[in-house]
């Protein structure tokens, strides 16, 4: 957050601004002869969310001299704020030891939004390791508005989104050889672990809020709403459009929940595992894995207590039989 007083143009910036509950709080020390112009720059060292393609994105605030107490309530800056309160999670706050989604080179993460209808992709994956401290070309790009209806996502939904895309980002810090190892990897691989950490991190953000129960298993499409980040309503459909590679391949070895038991379905994997964590997952799994079978085999390598190696081809076999 900067303040600006009059033609001085006095900055003081905050390095220690935390976005929660999105209300902000922060007190300056330092005194200012008039009324001051107050203004939120959605950036940190190691993220910088712009307001379409080029514009950085920033809230224009009031010049007074008086306190300035303001709610965001709507309009896009919920939607930057959303985003940056993702990002302050992944990369600050509790992820139960994950790695955090820091560039190797220094730079800063560039997140454009763009208020119109689509989704969310890091297309910054093939050049992650360049400087993008003065470039310009993008890592993830974030839409507003659902493709299907038109309608501004939910910001929960726009905050697991955040998280999804950002999880691709320490991916490819954590692949051995880094980028050269990551595209070696598999999209139901690389998609489905990117989903099961937009599932874990969204899940605990809520819940940390007291919000109980937040995305139960049990809750049944299109009852749950928005809380679908489980994926325990996933199908195999075989008809090879995308929804096929974002599974719960990764979220099965972590929740206790059988799907296919509990609804009744063959197109559903049998989720016969638990007791993987998403930290041993990712430092000991996902570094070494490229496709199923060398998924399978790092699984067998990591195996918690009571898991068999029969269990882990049992539960593998869905995918290969059917992906």
């Amino acid at each position: 957050m900067k303040r600006k007083a009059g033609r001085r143009r006095t900055y003081a910036t905050s390095h220690l601004l935390a976005i929660r509950a999105l209300k902000i709080n922060l007190n300056i020390d330092h005194s200012f002869g008039g009324d001051v112009n107050y203004m939120i720059v959605w950036e940190r060292q190691w993220w910088d969310i712009r307001d379409g393609n080029l514009t950085q994105a920033y809230y224009n605030g009031p010049q007074m001299s008086s306190p300035w107490n303001l709610n965001i309530g709507g309009g896009k800056s919920l939607r930057f704020a959303t985003i940056h309160r993702a990002c302050h999670r992944y990369t600050f706050e509790d992820v139960n030891n994950l790695s955090r989604p820091i560039l190797g080179n220094g730079g800063k993460i560039k997140i454009n939004y763009n208020d119109g209808e689509g989704t969310g992709v890091n297309w910054g994956q093939e050049w992650q390791n360049v400087d993008f401290r003065t470039g310009l070309l993008p890592n993830i790009k974030i839409w507003g508005k659902s493709e299907n209806t038109g309608q501004y996502f939910m910001t929960n939904q726009l905050y697991s989104t955040t998280i999804h895309e950002l999880a691709h980002t320490t991916h490819i810090n954590t692949m051995n050889f880094g980028l050269i190892g990551y595209g070696q990897v598999s999209p139901i691989l690389y998609e489905s672990w990117a989903t099961a950490v937009e599932w874990y991190l969204t899940r605990k953000e809520y819940l940390d809020r007291g919000v109980n129960n937040y995305d139960s298993p049990n809750l049944i499409v299109p009852d749950v709403g928005l809380q679908v980040d489980n994926e325990q309503w996933w199908r195999f459909n075989g008809r090879g459009e995308t929804n096929d590679i974002y599974t719960p391949l990764f979220i099965d070895l972590i929740d206790n929940y059988n799907q296919a038991a509990e609804r009744n379905s063959n197109n559903m994997p049998t989720d016969i595992i638990t007791g993987f964590s998403v930290r041993n997952i990712e430092r000991n799994v996902i570094r070494n894995s490229y496709g199923l079978t060398s998924l399978r085999n790092e699984l067998k390598r990591n195996e918690p207590s009571g898991i068999t190696d029969a269990q882990i081809d049992n539960y593998i076999a869905f995918y290969f039989n059917n992906l």
